[in-house]
């Protein structure tokens, strides 16, 4: 709350909009299919992720890429739609911990807060999915 209400610039990308961004099974193995150890590795990694997604989010292909849509979106904010808004954190109550719109804000326009509501998942995937798989092949190569 004390963070939000800073005054400071801040973009916040809440689980609605990296929800949109799945690293999904043909994903990891095409990653298998690399064949260094570092690929193993994440693959062995990620497989448990994806598991553990499958049993607990049934209804998403894959499982979201939270992380990283937060450091692609920091290198490339162009990705995504963002409605200036006041943000808030509720401290107290059932809904202790979410944030939400600030509504004794509402007529105020000196935003300082960004809330994305959409993403260019493919752009983001390819450009995650081309990091990725470089970074993995670098050890065959090197």
């Amino acid at each position: 709350k004390r963070v939000l209400g800073s005054g400071m610039p801040l973009t916040l990308v809440g689980l609605d909009v990296t929800r949109r961004t799945l690293l999904c099974r043909d994903d990891l193995k095409r990653w298998q299919a690399i064949g260094t150890p570092a690929a193993h590795k994440l693959t062995a990694a990620v497989g448990s992720y994806l598991a553990a997604y499958a049993e607990r989010y049934p209804y998403l292909a894959g499982c979201a890429l939270h992380d990283p849509l937060a450091v692609g979106a920091a290198l490339h904010p162009e990705w995504l739609t963002l409605l200036p808004m006041h943000i808030t954190c509720v401290t107290e109550g059932e809904a202790d911990g979410r944030t939400c719109e600030d509504l004794n804000r509402l007529t105020d326009e000196s935003y300082t807060t960004m809330a994305a509501f959409k993403v260019d998942a493919k752009a983001f995937e390819k450009h995650f999915y081309t990091t990725v798989e470089k970074q993995l092949k670098e050890e065959k190569n090197g």
